[in-house]
């Protein structure tokens, strides 16, 4: 199983958590399930997404997809986001 962390700031969050929300059926085509959406307590506006993902290739197809890019500058992401693949050992 493959864990993928996202970290970036947004401009307003209601507005991306309803951007987020309806970007569901995009992920579940590419094989990914959301684990945790988080808030840095410091700095409300920056997110961080947990997702889990059984495919390594599809996971990383996804992260550079321009759907995925045009759904964030939609959402209001602000600047490009930090992206972590992990795997358990």
């Amino acid at each position: 199983m493959i864990t993928i962390y996202v970290r970036h700031p947004v401009d307003e969050y209601t507005h991306w958590r309803r951007s987020f929300d309806a970007h569901e059926t995009m992920r579940r085509r590419y094989g990914l399930r959301v684990l945790k959406v988080q808030r840095n307590i410091d700095h409300p506006l920056e997110i961080i997404i947990v997702l889990e993902a059984e495919d390594l290739a599809l996971a990383r197809e996804f992260a550079e997809s321009d759907d995925l890019r045009m759904a964030m500058i939609r959402a209001g992401v602000v600047g490009r986001p930090e992206v972590w693949f992990a795997e358990d050992v």
